[in-house]
């Protein structure tokens, strides 16, 4: 048996790209637009990691945010409740990268050599930081969801208002009209 390089090259990443979704095909251009810059930034984000590199957590995940802002559409067009299929599929991709993050960190921490105390410190300071990040992360969505709530009821209060308003205004424009009606002939009773 002869010994060939290929045998042991990494076999590539099946292409996301190349199966686009039914959801991506039959739905307007935003969802293409957005379906690639999800999968540039799912392989930007794959490279990175398989690169050894030590990435945050925002840099290790596919944010909405960020997929709005490259996109060059408003943040609030890529949600679950407008886009529910472009999250989903974002969701999928993010519990990839995390599952290749994790067996990423566990090839580096096989060498069997103890870990001193200075990149405990070091690793505690970073996951120290990773919960703030994760905490903030958190509360935002939540401010954001109860902003939009708020907004919500706000927005179905004035519209109960402005159909009470439309519903008087109409009354109003009636009465007058039969007002006006009752002053011609009371106006033409008295010229006769």
């Amino acid at each position: 048996m002869s010994f060939n390089l290929d045998d042991y090259k990494k076999k590539p990443i099946r292409n996301v790209a190349d199966e686009i979704p039914e959801w991506v095909s039959n739905g307007p251009d935003s969802n293409r637009t957005l379906y690639s810059v999800v999968v540039k930034s799912y392989v930007k984000v794959n490279n990175l990691i398989e690169s050894g590199a030590e990435p945050g957590i925002k840099d290790r995940k596919i944010v909405l945010s960020r997929i709005a802002k490259e996109a060059g559409v408003d943040k609030s067009l890529v949600s679950s409740r407008r886009k529910p299929e472009l999250v989903d599929f974002i969701n999928v991709l993010n519990a990839k990268l995390e599952l290749a993050w994790h067996k990423s960190k566990k090839r580096k921490n096989v060498s069997g050599s103890k870990i001193n105390k200075d990149s405990l410190i070091v690793e505690n300071k970073r996951l120290k930081s990773e919960i703030k990040h994760l905490k903030q992360a958190n509360m935002k969505a939540y401010f954001e969801a109860a902003i939009e709530h708020e907004l919500l009821e706000s927005s179905r209060q004035t519209y109960k208002e402005l159909a009470t308003y439309k519903s008087l205004y109409s009354d109003s424009l009636d009465i007058i009209e039969n007002l006006r009606g009752e002053l011609r002939k009371l106006t033409i009773k008295r010229i006769q």
